[in-house]
């Protein structure tokens, strides 16, 4: 997908979706692992993207595959 939108073989309206920081939404996320934060504010974010998703309008076109972070309170402060 990435070749095709650097040469131009899509739509111009495909949009990436997946950043790290934003909130994970299964509906255009695929989950592929957790990473434990130290931050409760990094609870439930995408803190990894390991493959960009895309969406054409309001369809997804391939979800992305990020790692999710999931706090822990009984972390030691670093």
């Amino acid at each position: 997908v990435e070749r095709l939108v650097a040469v131009g073989g899509l739509p111009d309206q495909l949009e990436p979706v997946g950043a790290p920081g934003e909130g994970f939404d299964p509906n255009i996320h695929e989950a592929i692992g957790v990473r434990t934060v130290a931050d409760a504010a990094a609870n439930d974010t995408v803190v990894t993207v390991h493959l960009v998703g895309y969406r054409l309008g309001d369809r997804l076109v391939r979800p992305a595959r990020v790692e999710v972070g999931r706090y822990s309170g009984d972390m030691p402060a670093s």
